[in-house]
């Protein structure tokens, strides 16, 4: 799974890695920096109404028929089973996005302990993670715009820190991802879901227990615990 992650760099650098997308400037006023972005949290995504745009997102995506604005919602999607899950089938043809993202964290079990990891590209500081979501009307009137980030089994490397990973794309896969004119089910199937796959190239970094609260949001989170770094 993945239940945190971090977008710490200058909103310029999100701006360049996405240049060729036509997404609405003025939305730049909801970037902050993060460090440690935890599930129900707004994050930032990459979404199609039209046209592309950067939109920010509740984590945790809540189907169309809860109502519930409390609810917690899926912070994951497997990718085996986007087409059969009531939860996701839909949002998988119509509405999927792009998690944009520098790392995520996942936690290693080691005898009573929990080491955590921060796990980022080789070569990218900005990357972006398959996602669905969805517009929920909540009781009580409004509406509230939720996501997931889709899940693959993780490389074998990265398996003996945790079985699954995030689905990473690359740019052209991005596109690949949110064209808009694919919606049948078995173009979805053929297309999209193949991109869909673990993802190398990346480095593991041990980092402090600091991340382990919520509460906790600042750069000194990403400092390694150990002066070595193992790539994969």
């Amino acid at each position: 799974m993945c239940g945190r992650y971090s977008l710490s760099v200058d909103f310029v650098i999100v701006k360049n890695a996405f240049d060729d997308l036509h997404f609405d400037e003025g939305l730049e006023t909801y970037y902050v920096k993060r460090y440690n972005i935890a599930p129900t949290q707004p994050v930032l995504a990459i979404t199609h109404e039209h046209r592309y745009q950067l939109k920010p997102l509740r984590w945790g995506l809540i189907p169309s028929w809860n109502r519930d604005p409390k609810a917690t919602g899926f912070i994951n999607a497997r990718s085996e089973t986007l087409l059969e899950k009531p939860s996701f089938k839909n949002s998988a043809r119509y509405r999927r996005c792009l998690i944009v993202a520098d790392g995520y964290f996942e936690w290693q079990k080691k005898e009573k302990q929990k080491i955590p990891y921060w796990i980022h590209s080789e070569t990218s500081k900005c990357m972006t993670f398959a996602g669905l979501w969805e517009t929920t009307v909540v009781s009580g009137g409004g509406e509230i715009d939720t996501c997931a980030i889709i899940t693959t089994p993780a490389t074998e490397s990265l398996r003996e820190i945790h079985e699954r990973m995030p689905a990473i794309l690359t740019r052209e896969e991005g596109k690949i991802w949110m064209d808009p004119s694919v919606t049948a089910a078995a173009e979805v199937r053929q297309n999209l879901l193949p991109l869909l796959r673990p993802s190398g190239g990346l480095v593991l970094r041990q980092v402090s227990t600091a991340v382990n609260s919520v509460r906790n949001d600042s750069k000194e989170i990403l400092e390694p615990s150990e002066d070595q770094l193992n790539l994969f």
